[in-house]
Parts: structure tokens; sequence; C-alpha cells
């Protein structure tokens, strides 16, 4: 009974120092720093706000050089490759040579036109240098007057300015540097304008035609000048003469669009044709251009004789008169 006893009295004592032993060793053992659980963002958890943790000295900065996006244009009822041209500014041939693979004559509606300019910032003007003056004349061509604009619905600016070739030969595309500067003469906008046909003859004038879309300055002033132009020899195999043998014009009875018919005469050289167009040009009574409008006949041509139809409309005032050009033009050899 007594060795039962002690028995049991020392496995007590036994569990008590055991008991003991490692509460002291948990009591010394090295305390862990939990590591932070990962933050995880769930799509409708606001994003973290990075630019706390940035120095205060620190300041961002967009980039200049921004990538524009093409600049497309979808056709609509009623609209043609010309209309779109004047639309943005730019000439005929330029819009083709971006459409490829587009029949100009056989536009359905949803026609997608890659428009050939690149969106550009309104750049800022130094003061204190002089604001460029025209240039009266360049190698016989001089403009006639000052560029006259005319705001548009969607805040835009369409500009016309005369461009007359007093010398002796005929000179292909030419084109007139369109500026709209504040009145201030701190900002402006600019761009560059061709002919509507590529050939201007000499002792003929012939308006450009520009188009700013907005923004623009609030407050400006338009100013333009003779940028380019190219010479073209006697025995210039390119084009084919083209004569206007009949034309007729009904004005409307606001005298602001005029129906323009008649017929074209063709002298081909032997080449296939390319293109034939006709550019109607409505001026008012004081021989300012106010509205034009190009012609292209489709393709093939049958015959010589080719008649055409168009409307051109004015901008401002009223149509007093109505001159046309035509230009027929070869396929390259």
């Amino acid at each position: 009974m007594k060795i039962k006893t002690f028995l049991s009295l020392a496995a007590v004592l036994g569990m008590i120092f055991f008991t003991a032993g490692c509460l002291f060793k948990i009591e010394h053992l090295p305390t862990r720093t939990p590591l932070p659980s990962p933050t995880v963002l769930k799509p409708t958890d606001p994003k973290p706000d990075v630019t706390a943790s940035l120095p205060p000295t620190l300041t961002l900065t967009p980039t200049s050089t921004a990538t524009s996006e093409p600049v497309t244009f979808t056709i609509g009822k009623n609209d043609d490759m010309f209309s779109v041209a004047l639309y943005y500014g730019i000439s005929l041939e330029a819009l083709k040579t971006a459409n490829p693979s587009v029949n100009p004559n056989a536009m359905g509606i949803g026609t997608v036109l890659q428009i050939p300019i690149t969106p550009t910032p309104i750049p800022t003007l130094d003061p204190s240098k002089p604001t460029p003056e025209p240039t009266p004349e360049i190698g016989g061509l001089r403009l006639e007057g000052e560029a006259k604009c005319y705001p548009d619905a969607l805040e835009g600016v369409h500009c016309l300015v005369l461009l007359v070739n007093e010398g002796e030969e005929t000179v292909e595309n030419a084109s007139v540097l369109f500026r709209l500067l504040g009145k201030d003469g701190s900002s402006a906008v600019e761009t560059l304008a061709f002919t509507s046909l590529n050939l201007l003859p000499a002792g003929r004038a012939m308006p450009v035609y520009a188009y700013f879309p907005a923004p623009i300055p609030k407050e400006w002033q338009a100013a333009a000048q003779i940028e380019n132009w190219l010479p073209t020899m006697p025995d210039d195999g390119r084009y084919s003469e083209v004569n206007i043998v009949e034309e007729q014009m009904v004005f409307s009875n606001d005298k602001k669009s005029a129906l323009v018919a008649g017929v074209l005469s063709l002298l081909t050289k032997g080449g296939q044709l390319a293109s034939l167009r006709l550019l109607a040009v409505g001026f008012d009574e004081n021989h300012v251009p106010v509205g034009l409008r190009v012609w292209e006949a489709a393709m093939p041509i049958g015959g010589e004789k080719i008649p055409f139809e168009t409307y051109v409309y004015s901008l401002d005032a009223a149509i007093d008169s109505v001159e046309l050009f035509a230009e027929a033009r070869l396929q390259n050899p």
C-alpha cells in the first residue's frame, strides 16, 4: 500500500516538473512578427492612390507627344469624295491616295474613308516675333485680296482665297498656307491646302479652299500665303486636252446655289484616261469666291462628248457668276 502511494506521488511530481519545464522553454522562445497579408483588389475596390507615396517635390507632367487615333469618315447619303476632301481641307488626290481600294464613283452608304491628316495641337507663337506677311507674288503666282473665312454650325471655319497665275506657263499642285491668328498674335492654327484641280493655267484665277475643324481660337483673323507650286513642261504627256463646249447655269431664287450643266469635249493623246474632273466656282458681285464644287466623271468613259451636271453652293453671299475649269489626267505609263 505504501509502495503504491509512493509511486502515485512520484508520477504527480514528474508531471508537475515536466509541465514547468515546457512553460519555461515556451516563455523564452523569440517572438515572431507576423508578415502582412497581401492585399487583393477586387474589381469593385478603388485603386490605391499611388501619388500619396511620392515625394512632395515630385511633379507629374503629361507627355508632350500623345499618339493620335487615325481620322476616318463614314459615307452617308449624298456624300462624295470631293465634299469629304473639302470638309477636311485636303486635296482630292490625297484622299484618293489614302483610299486606293475605294472607287470614288461607286461608294455606298457606310463606306469608311481614311483621312490623311494628323491632328496637331494649337502651337504657341512668340509675341515678340512679327507675324509673317503673305508673299505678294511667287513665280508669277499671287493672291488676289485677303482670305475670306466663314464659321459654320460645328464651330469650324471655311476659308477661301483666290490664287492668280500671271505667269506664262501652267503650274501644277499650287498650295497655300492658311492661318487663323489670335487677335493678340499669341496663338494660331494653320493648314496647307491645294487647288481643287492639279493644273492652274496661265492667265487664270482659281480659289484655294481650306477647312479648320473645332477647336479654334475664340477670336481670330485669317491670313494666307503662297507655299509652293510645280512647273509643267510644254510636252507634258500626263494630261489630255479637254474643252467645255456647252454650259448652262440655273440659279436658285435666293442665288445661294446654282445648277451647272453642260458637255465636255475630250481630245485624248492615245493614253488611257485616269480621271476627268470639272471645277465650278461661284463668285459674288465683287468677284470674291463664295463657293466651289468638283464634279468627276465615272470611269471608263465612252466617247469624246461627256455630259456633266452638278450644284455649287455659296458659303455666304449670293452667287453672281460661276466659272468652270476642266481637267483630264491620263494614267501613268
